[in-house]
This record gives structure tokens, C-alpha cells and sequence, in this order.
């Protein structure tokens, strides 16, 4: 890391032009031992006396925006944004947090992991959150790398790892419905170099009474390359217990295909810098299908990070990716969020109930038919194909012989009504549906698919994005209202 004076600047922007020009040659590629090399460059800066009033705190200021910074992604550039609490000193902050174990102000949130193939729950990743008493909730990008600079990382990966089995064993004696979830924990690179690494996951284990199998381990790029000698050799104890190992954030670190094939990995995690571009950029998506089709040929898995909208979701289906995680299914949630999404999921289905829930899922909606103008065909269609698309979501539950079964809608619909015949042209109405849901910003979109197509309560999908009750109803009303006016046109 360096640190950079400009003085004498006519303005903030005459600074922030120098970087931009800074950034652009160091990102030059050169030549070293016969070789070529590319760097990318982040960088966070701060303003005197706007941001701060002397030289130390300055410093201090610049610090968190570079971390900022690398947050966003290698090759950023960041200001400094004075949030709801800065810390004055990484010394301040360091006593606190050291405290921060002690007095229980450390908990874990959980994001879900979905299983591609079958639309279910599959598991969840354990993120650790730090409620202070007196400045709120401080952000992650703020504790942890000064945890992993001061080791405190090793206490605090310690009790992650704990409290993550104990979390799993309490959600598996409730004897839930569906497939057991797993529980994947992140170890830090200081972490991973102990010594005691495999006695401790080991002892977490038989602590809680945990199949090694429902332990999923992601380590980074970073983590593993720094011995690789020694990153082989505990990959391979702790694979040897059947614990899954995955390689965190893949692509962001030393990317050597090399570590893929000596590493005891089970999994890949495509980092979200490679998923947000690929609904609209070739290259993007070019660069995924290769990754997704690497560990296919090396028996991976792969799990894509970052997951927003349904096209990322469609294109990632398509290329063959086995699961994602992101706010297009759910932000990382309290654990009793993630319980009643464990509670929601559905037994396998046989083929003959196929037939039943199809019609179940109609009738369901048909009699909401009233609340809007029945008379019109445009809406009965968006009511048929909002049942179809809902009936499709509840058959991906079911095993692979299932999701090949036909799609029909019976004719004994409630009242002696008549199925509509818009309801039998169902790949038209269902093209037209997604053109619709596409044309709606993301939230609105990601919220009426949760609520029509998965069957999640207000109160769920409040919990899911963090957000009050009365705003996630006003959100897809509007959106249903900006649904059922496109299907109209």
C-alpha cells in the first residue's frame, strides 16, 4: 500500500482527474523476466479539511475509503463518506472490538444458498455482524481487516465456526421438511495458517453433533496460495473428515488453475464481479461459461455470489451452474428469517400429484380473480399465466422426472367456470410475462417473483430485504399495477 500527497490543488476534481490518469498507467501492462504483467490499482482518498482537521486523522480517513475501495471491486476508486459512525483511530476501534466477543455484541447472519436444479434451500452462508452499543451496527469492511491485521481474527473465526455448527444442529432437530441444509463458514487466510486448524472444525463437530458433510469451509485465493505446500496438505486433512472445502471469491486472487487440481476442493464460488455484467455483455458471460465449465470437467461445483435479477438467474441455469446466492432470493438473514424459509419447503412430489397441484395453484388464484376487471382477457391471461409460472416454481421442488411432466390447466375451475383459452396458449403468455417482469426495476421484480411464484408472505419478504412491512406492500402493488398495465398494451 502507498500513500499519496497532492497538494496545491486548484479543486476536489483536479485531484481526482490525477488519480483517474494515475490509475490508467499503472494498469499498463509491462514486462518482467520475459513475461508480461497486469496490476490493477484501488484507491481511496479523502479531502483536507472537509473530511478532516489534522494530519493524523486524515490518514485515518483516507484508510477507510480505500477499504471502501476494495469492496467494490480491484480498480475502484472511492471517496471518503462520512457514515452514521467513523472511527477515529484503528487503535479505538481494535479495544472495542477486542471487547466485542467478550460482552456478546458479535452475531451471525445467515444468506440462503439455492440449488439451482430444484429451487430449494440448499444451505446457508454464516456472516458475522458486530452490534455496538453505542455506534450501532459497524460494517464489516470496517472490523475485519483491522481483525485479520491484529489477530483477533483467530478468536472471532473460532466463535463463527462454533456458533454456525451450533445454529445448524438446532435447525436440524427441528426435523424439517426437504433436504438437511449445510452451513458454509469463512476461514481468513491468519485462520487457515494455525496450526490447530483441523483439531478445532474437528471439535466444533462433535461438539454439536454435526455430519462433517453438512460443514462447508470456504477458503480465498489468497489463503490458499500462501503456503501451497502446506494449503495442500490441510486441504487434504480436512477433506479426509468429509468436510467441503470451496475456493471463495474465485477469480479475484492468484486465479492459478494449478491449486484447482492439488487443492482437496469440492467447490467453486464465482466471486459477483464475473455475474453482474453477463446479462448484457458477451465477454462477461463468455468468462463465466468458462469457469463454470472448467470445474464442470474438474467435478466441481459452483456456487455464483451476487445473484440480482432473473436473467443472471436464467443465464447461469443455462450454463450449467449448481447454485447462487444473492438479493434476487434473499439478503443475508436472522436465523428466525431462515427457519421459516426452512419451513416452507415442500416434500418431493410423485407424478400422479402433478395433476393436484396444478389445479390447487389455479383454483388459488382464479378466486382472486374478483379484485380485478375478469371481463378483459388481458387480465385473465396475466391471472393464467401468473398460475402457470407459479405451478412451474412449485414442480422444480420435485425430482428430475417431475420437471419434464406437462403443463395443463384442468377444466373444473371454481363457481362452473370455464378455463379461459388464454390459459391454453401457455408459451406465448409466458414469453410475454417475462417481457413484462424484465421491463420492472429490479426490487419490484424480485419481489412480486417471491411472493407470486414462491409463495412467501409480506412478512417473509419484509424479513428477507430488511425492509418495513407497509413498504414491501406498497412496492409490489405498484409493481402489479405496472405489471398488468403492460400485459394490457
Amino acid at each position: 500500500m502507498f500513500m499519496l500527497l497532492l497538494a496545491d490543488l486548484d479543486d476536489e476534481k483536479e485531484g481526482v482527474a490525477l488519480l483517474h490518469e494515475l490509475r490508467q498507467y499503472l494498469q499498463l501492462p509491462f514486462r518482467l523476466a520475459g513475461r508480461s504483467i497486469d496490476l490493477s490499482c484501488t484507491m481511496g482518498y479523502a479531502v483536507f479539511p472537509r473530511d478532516a482537521q489534522d494530519v493524523e486523522t486524515l490518514f485515518n480517513t483516507a484508510d477507510t475509503a480505500l477499504r471502501e475501495a476494495k469492496s467494490l471491486g480491484h480498480g475502484s476508486i472511492k471517496e471518503y463518506a462520512r457514515g452514521p459512525w467513523v472511527p477515529q483511530t484503528s487503535l479505538l476501534l481494535e479495544q472495542d472490538l477486542r471487547h466485542a466477543l467478550e460482552r456478546e455484541q458479535l452475531f451471525l447472519d445467515y444468506q440462503p444458498k439455492v440449488d439451482l436444479a430444484t429451487g430449494r434451500v440448499s444451505g446457508f452462508e454464516a456472516l458475522v455482524r458486530w452490534r455496538h452499543p453505542e455506534r450501532g451496527l459497524v460494517s464489516p469492511a470496517d472490523f475485519i481487516p483491522l481483525a485479520e491485521a491484529s489477530g483477533l481474527i483467530v478468536d472471532i473465526g473460532r466463535w463463527v465456526l462454533h456458533e454456525a455448527c451450533r445454529q445448524l444442529r438446532a435447525w436440524l432437530d427441528l426435523d424439517l421438511p426437504g433436504p438437511a441444509p449445510t452451513m458454509a463458514v469463512n476461514l481468513s487466510a491468519r485462520q487457515f495458517r494455525e496450526p490447530d486448524l483441523v483439531e478445532t472444525v474437528e471439535h466444533s463437530l462433535l461438539t454439536h453433533g454435526l455430519a462433517p458433510a453438512s460443514l462447508e469451509l470456504e477458503l480465498t485465493e489468497t489463503a490458499s496460495m500462501f503456503d501451497s505446500a502446506r494449503a495442500i496438505a490441510v486441504t487434504h486433512q480436512l477433506h479426509a473428515l468429509g468436510i467441503k472445502l470451496s475456493i471463495d471469491d474465485f477469480g479475484t486472487g492468484f486465479s492459478s488453475l494449478s491449486y484447482l487440481k492439488d487443492l482437496s476442493v469440492d467447490k467453486i464460488k464465482i466471486d459477483r464481479s464475473f455475474v453482474t455484467g453477463i446479462a448484457f455483455d458477451a465477454r462477461a458471460l463468455a468468462v463465466l461459461e468458462s469457469i463454470v465449465d472448467t470445474a464442470r470437467r474438474l467435478n466441481l461445483a459452483t456456487t455464483a455470489e451476487g445473484v440480482e435479477t432473473g436473467a443472471q438467474l436464467d443465464l447461469l441455469r443455462q450454463a450449467g451452474c449448481t447454485e447462487y446466492q444473492g438479493f434476487l432470493f434473499s439478503r443475508p438473514i436472522a436465523p428466525a428469517a431462515c427457519e421459516a424459509l426452512l419451513r416452507r419447503a415442500l416434500p418431493p412430489l410423485d407424478r400422479g400429484d402433478a395433476e393436484d397441484v396444478l389445479q390447487e395453484v389455479y383454483t388459488t388464484i382464479w378466486r382472486k380473480a374478483a379484485q380485478f376487471d375478469a371481463s378483459r382477457a388481458s387480465a385473465i391471461t396475466w391471472l393464467a399465466m401468473i398460475a402457470r409460472n407459479k405451478s412451474i416454481d412449485r414442480l422444480r421442488a420435485s425430482p428430475a422426472s417431475m420437471r419434464t411432466a406437462p403443463i395443463e390447466f384442468a377444466d373444473d375451475v371454481p363457481d362452473s367456470a370455464d378455463t379461459p383459452p388464454e390459459a391454453t396458449d401457455t408459451t406465448m403468455q409466458n414469453a410475454r410475462l417475462d417481457q413484462c417482469m424484465q421491463r420492472l426495476d429490479g426490487r419490484r421484480r424480485s419481489l412480486i417473483r417471491t411472493a407470486f411464484f414462491e409463495g412467501a408472505t409480506y412478512e417473509e419478504l419484509a424479513a428477507r430485504v430488511g425492509s418495513p412491512l407497509g413498504s414491501v406492500k406498497s412496492w409490489i402493488r405498484r409493481g402489479l399495477a405496472q405489471l398488468k398495465a403492460c400485459l394490457e398494451q
